[in-house]
């Protein structure tokens, strides 16, 4: 397992082998086997209301945010982030996609004294949609702390997944992609005309930065 601290990288705010949170009052418990990955996507609407996930080039040449992209037309990039976990409702290995919120509550537990590495308890993860209060609740479980069993072990040395492949659009990503709701914060999303008074009441309920459209 990569041993660098990837929890040191601070974000810009703003089925199958895959696994994330669609419905609300889902809940999930995972064992993080990894360390994040992440990657800066834009969120496309059209006129029909289909969602398209775009990777940012995060550089000045970027079509939707770069520099000859006029201010009033630049599309916000938010953040992707993928670790490898067990799924313990199966016991299989998977990706697990998530928000910005996700990652940096799972941050805070790293850098609590009282449980530290992720890798070394159960999570649970459950999508509330409360507004105000975070559209995700991080839950650490205490419960058999300690590290994965040698079985797991090898289930992870086994795994083929690739994250960054996958999150950079790999041949699997159809898997999860256009399904995988909990990664398309509103305010990504280029909403047409006719769909602005909609967004607007978003905004109002305070929850726009983390919620899936």
């Amino acid at each position: 397992m990569d041993k660098k601290d990837a929890y040191d990288y601070e974000p810009e705010i703003g089925g199958g082998k895959f696994l994330s949170l669609t419905k609300k009052d889902q809940v999930i418990t995972i064992r993080i086997v990894s360390t994040p990955k992440h990657k800066k996507k834009h969120w496309l609407l059209d006129a029909s209301g289909k969602k398209t996930k775009v990777n940012c080039t995060e550089d000045d040449n970027c079509p939707y945010c770069g520099e000859a992209v006029p201010s009033k037309e630049k599309i916000k990039r938010k953040e992707e982030f993928a670790w490898l976990v067990i799924d313990r409702e199966d016991g299989e290995i998977k990706m697990y996609t998530a928000t910005t919120s996700v990652y940096l509550s799972i941050k805070e537990l790293k850098d609590d004294s009282d449980w530290g590495d992720p890798t070394q308890y159960d999570i649970k993860v459950k999508r509330t949609e409360e507004p105000g209060m975070g559209y995700y609740k991080v839950t650490p479980v205490g419960k058999g702390m300690g590290d994965i069993t040698k079985e797991e072990k090898e289930l992870v040395g086994a795994c083929t997944i690739d994250l960054v492949t996958e999150l950079e659009g790999g041949k699997d990503t159809n898997t999860f992609g256009s399904g995988n709701l909990e990664t398309a914060p509103d305010d990504d999303i280029v909403v047409p005309d006719d769909m602005l008074d909609e967004k607007e009441n978003v905004k109002e309920a305070g929850i726009e930065d983390d919620m899936p459209f």
